[in-house]
């Protein structure tokens, strides 16, 4: 899905491990939705240092192709962000 970001804050847990909350729009305005990185989680040992290192250099206002998976983490299925990438073009929706 492309989303346009609307600000990130990057973190730290009561672990002092560091994390972001990333919220998004829809690109036609419809809907706004929030994503959370862990720097613990999206690393090299995943394969998801990437979507950490693109977060890190997001620029709020600019559009990007958002993927997630489900995973079962600390106890709890959540929802794990696999791609962020900066889009140079929207997706024209179809009514």
């Amino acid at each position: 899905m492309q989303l346009i970001l609307d600000s990130k804050d990057l973190r730290n847990t009561k672990t002092n491990e560091q994390y972001m909350e990333l919220w998004f729009s829809y690109p036609d305005g419809s809907k706004k939705v929030r994503y959370w990185l862990w720097s613990f989680v999206h690393n090299e040992t995943n394969g998801l240092k990437r979507v950490w290192d693109t977060a890190l250099d997001a620029k709020v206002g600019s559009l990007y192709k958002l993927h997630f998976k489900k995973s079962h983490f600390s106890n709890r299925v959540q929802f794990v962000v696999t791609l962020l990438e900066k889009s140079d073009s929207p997706i024209t929706f179809i009514d």
